[in-house]
């Protein structure tokens, strides 16, 4: 803190005199001087007999010298002043007046006259100490080096000020202040004598702990090392981003500090007046190339948008609306920080008035090197930024100053910012604190101020609050304890123990820890991740809808942007892998496909349901039979055999409805659901595996659904029966697999459902059947660091639906859920992971009505974590027992163990 405040413990209150006198202004008062005009001629002589007696008046150096010149010589006739002038000080002021030269005293009767200095000093004798603090001037054998300023005088308390006075007469030594508590003190305490700085402190920025001589220098605005250069050689290429949607001008280079406001490190904007146009922007419904690839309103998807009530284009989080075309009142960017202020938003210019103007978490607008708006961060704006200010902070290195404070009584400073040092403190001991609007002595603290980090080092010096950590106060100083998950590893103060050292591969236990590339950090220690990655894949960010292949992928990292979609081709699994972080904002879905429906009219093999594919479907949307596809039109039951692709459904998709003549197919997998029958057809496919269903007869039309014998929740459902046909059975993942929770040995998809049954009626074609769901396929992710699903992020492997039917014809069976394996130390799970149940088919209505299908059993989901570092807030499918505690094979439920099990 900055003060001009009077220190003089040994004040005598005798004649203190505040700032220098100069005596050579008071020569000219004509008042001492009277001249005798040429009526008084006849009484010249006893005039010069009664000023003979005084002593002569001074004359200014620079005057024409007149040796010959004396006392006597007052009276003598004279033309100018220089006839009566001696040449002397301390003779008196020589002048003529009326042509008759006269003198008055140089100084006053208590006063000793220097010739050598042409001044006047008070007389030793009668007051050694002009300003009254306690020490003598040097003229009278004292050690006053000032004794016009009853601030200086040895012994006198250094404070630190922005005049660099010596207080103590000692220019090596000056007030010390040291408000960051690393040891060095303020570059602004310092000496300064005759122009020349004699003595000063070292810290070139006393607000901030992790900026001082030796230390590294940072991209962040700095000058860290105090140098007086700023992020010299650690500045990065990038581009300018003036819409500030984090996508820069490929025209406009420029190189800055990662996270700069109007910067950014990808090149790729087509437009950087338009925060809705860049290369990773989703393509909206509303006529204007989005994605900037000259293309307009192709692949369109619906986005998440955010009210923005006060119009800046910011959203805020929370309540947002889904879709295509633009939305009134909305913005796509949750960033604002004042959603009723439409001057502070992500674009907004930074002003010095204390506030975050631009959202990005500080009020950092820059008055020079290392000196910002608020600096001690107390929300009140630096003096220097001007009148506008209505609570301006007269000292903003210190957070315990400012015009709310407490005025802290005994330290020669204006605490409240009100102009006045420790005002209204006389009835306080040193140290204390007065807050106003109390009684005088309301503030005082009477605290241990060695360890009390409300009063730390003095009475009222509140240590301040850092991150993941708890403020600390150790023989006066401020410090900081981590929390038990964290550490300070950059040692910058600000930011608190910023690093995770519980699950951070490259700080296991501790900062600078790390594990070897085919390891994890579980629990503060290095273990042999689960399902490494090589990385060989490189980084997975896909930037549309993409189909993988069945297999296993090593990338380093994954990410799926808002409103991409990623699938499997096929009935094969999907193994992603990671060295680094996944994060789903999109979906990666190996659902199964839904059952085609029945179409009307005269059905034929190209009208029926087909039946739902698992997976990317690759065969005829007809439903024909196709390798890998759905389960192809229904055999009759005649025909059926385990051989038989369409009768068994596929590989794991559903069967197909019955049409003419023709009943419903089996569906697909370890325990397919059987395709049902009707009134008029053959028997229907049995479902596929060792677990499927039953097909329907010509006497028994409906479906049975896989895994009967399982029972719920992993049963099958049965087909219903119709007035003419009967729906298909639902699939099961199977018995193996419903004994296999752990996914240790049956790592695969579910069970189609069976296809809806055909039954003639009244001498009419009527209607095909629906077909069955495909079963749910089989997702594994990975991660050796963190899998993160967000708001609105989905991993699914969901049952595909029955198809539902016309008038009198029958549903098709839903498809089982097939299983999806999460594995990482650290899982944030808010969006949905899911390998739910297919619903089953509709009937169709009239007289005689038609009969749904079975509804799919459920499918799995595991999950492989470290519960200290997991949150699940999202949707679980099945749902967890314990959320993230590890609970086992609680059957209906998720398996959760402890990562890397």
């Amino acid at each position: 803190m900055f003060s001009s405040a009077i220190t003089h413990p040994h004040d005598r209150g005798a004649r203190a005199r505040l700032g220098a006198r100069d005596h050579r202004a008071l020569r000219p008062r004509e008042v001492t001087c009277v001249g005798l005009s040429s009526r008084a001629m006849r009484a010249r002589w006893l005039l010069v007999l009664s000023l003979s007696v005084l002593v002569a008046c001074g004359d200014d150096d620079t005057a024409p010298s007149d040796a010959g010149f004396d006392a006597s010589d007052v009276g003598r006739a004279c033309d100018d002043d220089s006839d009566c002038d001696d040449g002397l000080f301390c003779t008196g002021v020589d002048r003529c007046v009326d042509q008759v030269c006269t003198t008055a005293p140089a100084c006053q009767a208590d006063e000793t006259c220097s010739e050598d200095d042409d001044e006047c000093a008070p007389s030793c004798s009668l007051d050694p100490d002009v300003d009254g603090d306690g020490a003598q001037r040097t003229e009278c054998g004292g050690d006053d080096c000032d004794d016009e300023d009853p601030r200086r005088f040895p012994g006198g308390v250094e404070i630190c000020d922005a005049d660099g006075v010596d207080e103590d007469c000692d220019p090596a030594t000056y007030g010390a202040r040291d408000v960051d508590r690393e040891g060095l003190d303020d570059m602004r305490c310092r000496n300064e004598i005759g122009g020349e700085i004699t003595s000063r402190g070292e810290d070139c920025d006393d607000a901030r702990r992790s900026v001082q001589p030796g230390s590294p220098e940072v991209c962040n605005g700095l000058d860290d090392d105090c140098d007086g250069a700023i992020d010299e050689n650690v500045s990065v290429a990038g581009f300018a981003d003036l819409d500030v949607d984090g996508h820069g001008d490929p025209a406009a280079p420029m190189r800055a500090c990662p996270g700069t406001r109007r910067f950014a490190l990808e090149g790729d904007d087509c437009d950087d007046t338009n925060r809705m146009r860049h290369a990773a922007m989703p393509e909206l419904c509303d006529t204007v190339d989005n994605d900037c690839d000259t293309r307009v309103d192709e692949a369109t998807v619906e986005v998440r948008w955010y009210p923005d009530t006060d119009g800046d284009g910011f959203g805020v989080p929370g309540g947002s609306t889904l879709s295509c075309t633009p939305v009134a009142g909305a913005s796509i960017v949750p960033l604002d920080c004042a959603g009723d202020d439409p001057t502070r938003h992500p674009a907004a210019a930074e002003v010095c008035n204390g506030v975050d103007d631009d959202c990005n978490g500080l009020a950092d607008f820059a008055l020079g090197t290392n000196d910002w708006e608020d600096d001690d961060e107390d929300g009140f704006a630096d003096a220097a930024c001007g009148a506008s200010i209505e609570e301006p902070d007269c000292d903003d290195g210190d957070p315990q100053v400012n015009p709310r404070a407490g005025e802290r009584c005994g330290n020669d400073g204006d605490d409240d910012c009100d102009g006045m040092v420790d005002d209204g403190c006389a009835a306080l001991p040193d140290g204390g604190v007065r807050m106003d609007g109390g009684p005088p002595d309301a503030g005082w603290c009477g605290a241990d101020v060695a360890s009390d980090p409300d009063n730390c080092g003095e009475c009222g010096l509140r240590c301040r609050a850092r991150p993941y950590a708890d403020v600390t106060c150790e023989d006066a100083r401020c410090g900081i304890t981590c929390d038990a998950d964290r550490a300070d590893c950059n040692r910058i103060e600000t930011d608190g123990c910023e690093t995770p050292i519980v699950d951070d591969a490259r700080n296991c236990g501790g900062c600078g820890v790390a594990c070897a590339a085919d390891q994890a950090c579980v629990g503060r220690v290095c273990v042999r991740g689960a399902f490494r990655s090589s990385g060989e894949d490189g980084a997975f960010d896909p930037e549309a809808d993409v189909v993988l292949d069945p297999g296993v992928y090593d990338f380093t990292t994954i990410r799926v942007r808002p409103g991409v979609t990623v699938r499997v081709r096929g009935t094969g699994v999907l193994d992603l892998r990671a060295t680094g972080d996944v994060i789903v904002e999109g979906a990666i879905d190996a659902s199964g496909g839904a059952g085609g429906f029945g179409a009307s009219g005269n059905a034929t093999t190209a009208t029926n349901g087909g039946g739902g594919a698992t997976g990317h479907a690759v065969a005829a949307a007809s439903g024909r039979c196709a390798p890998g596809g759905g389960g192809g039109m229904g055999a009759a039951g005649a025909d059926a055999s385990p051989t038989s692709e369409c009768g068994l459904g596929g590989a794991a998709g559903g069967g197909a409805g019955g049409y003419q003549g023709v009943s419903g197919g089996g569906g697909g997998g370890p325990a397919g659901g059987g395709g049902g029958s009707g009134s008029v057809s053959t028997n229907g496919g049995a479902g596929g595996g060792p677990g499927g269903g039953a097909a329907g007869t010509t006497a028994a039309w409906p479906g049975q659904g896989g895994g009967l014998a399982l029972g719920a929740p992993y049963a099958g459902g049965s087909g219903g029966t119709g007035g003419v046909c009967g729906g298909g059975g639902g699939g099961s993942i199977g018995a193996d697999a419903a004994a296999d929770l752990a996914v240790a040995t049956t790592f695969r998809p579910g069970s189609g459902g069976g296809g809806g049954g055909w039954g003639f009626f009244s001498g009419s074609l009527l209607a095909g059947s629906g077909g069955g769901g495909g079963g749910g396929g089989a997702v594994r992710i990975a991660s050796a660091t963190r899998i993160e699903i967000r708001e609105g992020g989905a991993v699914r492997a969901d049952g595909g639906r029955g198809g539902n039917q016309n008038a009198f014809q029958c549903g098709g069976g839903g498809g089982s859920g097939g299983v999806v394996y999460l594995a990482s130390p650290a899982l944030v799970l808010r969006g949905t992971v899911s390998a739910g149940a297919g619903p089953a088919g509709a009937g169709g209505g009239g007289n005689p009505a038609g009969a749904p299908g079975g509804a799919g059993g459920l499918g799995r989901v595991r999950i492989s974590v470290n519960p200290a570092t997991c949150e699940i807030t999202g949707t679980v499918r099945p749902t967890t027992a314990m959320l993230c505690e590890p609970s086992g094979a609680v059957p209906g439920r998720a398996y959760v163990a402890r990562y890397p099990d």
